[in-house]
């Protein structure tokens, strides 16, 4: 995510659909937000995400996605945009986070953690049941520098 703009830019469509999701928690609204996200699909999206959903997917295959619900078109769009798992592999092993990373944004451990676990998925190292999920976040523990090791307890 982009910071410090006037409303979030995401650059992982991960991020970005569980944002989406945030808005769709209330059952009792679900349906009537799940129309108004629909209806104006095409202005959240920016950059390559926009130009796959007004040119790589055709009108028709559009209105047939818009009529079988948000979460299809969010399954596509995660599909289309999914990151290479050679390239996750990559990112996963050769990240690492220092003290002075985390000082600014506050969130700056949470997100690696999560930057960190969706690579994992990605080079499918995390079993879609997270039954290794404990091997993982070992992994990402040992990814980080001996600073934060000190203030922070292993898994």
């Amino acid at each position: 995510m982009v910071q410090g703009a006037k409303y979030p830019v995401f650059t992982d469509p991960h991020y970005w659909t569980d944002w989406l999701e945030t808005f769709l928690e209330d059952e009792t609204t679900y349906k009537e937000v799940e129309c108004v996200i629909l209806g104006h699909f095409q202005t959240l999206l920016q950059g390559p995400a926009v130009i796959w959903w007004n040119t790589e997917l055709p009108l028709t295959s559009r209105l047939a996605l818009r009529k079988k619900g948000l979460r299809q078109v969010i399954q596509l769009l995660i599909d289309r945009f999914q990151i290479d798992p050679s390239k996750a592999i990559k990112k996963f092993n050769h990240s690492h986070l220092t003290l002075r990373d985390i000082h600014n944004p506050p969130n700056a451990l949470g997100q690696y953690i999560l930057h960190k676990l969706r690579w994992a998925r990605a080079a499918r190292t995390l079993n879609d049941n997270n039954s290794n999920w404990f091997r993982v976040i070992i992994n990402v523990y040992n990814s980080f520098n001996l600073d934060i090791k000190y203030h922070l307890h292993a898994p």
